[in-house]
């Protein structure tokens, strides 16, 4: 029997814990989606509470279902349902967990102090950056954000930087699971720029943030299902990547476009596949 993963709390703070390992025809029928245009993929249960999916469908009206739909002739994904419907079998186990080691770094004292209301309201996508470097603490202040200990203090995707103009950092490609040596030296934005479609202003950003993940071992220990795991938490990358950035006064922005053999063999990637990169950097302004 699965024993759900918990958040710790205590005194008046919001317990949450996320549940992925749902019965996906339960979820659907509880919630009224079209299974054909839509599907759940994760349940957050907020101080105790859980859905009651015996209870029967939200709604009894096909109201919910219509929402599903993107256009009134809208057609299904064929491609798309296919893979959530093979990543809904039940999972085998859990998926490899990787330790992102929070201290690989640690936030300077002087880096600005925000909330995470600010971050969200200056979180934006930039792709025009300005020339200039990352700072040390920059760096430092946006990978200790980044590293922070994750839910379950692992995650099965891999996490990497580019630097190409850092200050007193070496030029190169850095895992941060695999500590502060580059695992490959030099420019690499625009080699990266290449792997993602030809998108030239990918070479301008100073720092890169990288995901990755073995999909061979997140078959084994996870099943198909594992995959959803990969993606979930490469979002989550994602996401801290931007509100670290807007904490730190930088533009990010995120590129899912890609071609997976190349990025293998450029970024000498080996049993992973590169799932989701973004850019970091200075903002470009009239004056740059």
């Amino acid at each position: 029997r699965r024993t759900p993963r918990r958040s710790s709390c205590s005194g008046r703070s919001r317990c949450t814990r996320e549940d992925r390992e749902f019965d996906d025809e339960r979820a659907d029928a509880w919630l009224g989606v079209d299974t054909e245009r839509e599907g759940c993929l994760a349940i957050i249960e907020t101080n105790g509470w859980r859905p009651d999916m015996d209870a029967g469908p939200v709604s009894q009206d096909d109201t919910l279902a219509q929402a599903s739909r993107c256009a009134r002739s809208d057609t299904p994904p064929a491609r798309l349902l296919a893979v959530h419907r093979a990543t809904g079998a039940t999972p085998k186990g859990a998926p490899p967990s990787r330790s992102i080691a929070p201290r690989w770094t640690t936030l300077p004292a002087g880096l600005p102090r925000v909330s995470l209301a600010q971050a969200l309201s200056r979180r934006r996508s930039h792709r025009a950056y300005a020339p200039t470097p990352f700072t040390p603490d920059q760096l430092a202040g946006f990978t200790a954000f980044l590293t922070a200990p994750w839910v379950g203090h692992g995650t099965p995707v891999s996490i990497g930087l580019t630097a190409d103009r850092v200050e007193g950092t070496t030029p190169g490609l850095y895992w941060l699971h695999q500590g502060q040596k580059p695992t490959m030296e030099g420019l690499l934005g625009t080699d990266l720029a290449r792997v993602c479609l030809d998108q030239n202003w990918i070479a301008r950003a100073p720092l890169a943030v990288l995901v990755s993940v073995d999909l061979s071992a997140l078959e084994a220990a996870a099943g198909p299902r594992g995959y959803r795991h990969a993606l979930i938490n490469a979002g989550r990358a994602g996401q801290r990547s931007y509100l670290a950035a807007a904490g730190l006064g930088l533009g990010c922005c995120g590129v899912a476009a890609l071609y997976d053999s190349e990025a293998r063999e450029t970024l000498r990637l080996d049993r992973e596949s590169l799932v989701y990169a973004l850019t970091v950097g200075m903002p470009q302004t009239s004056n740059d």
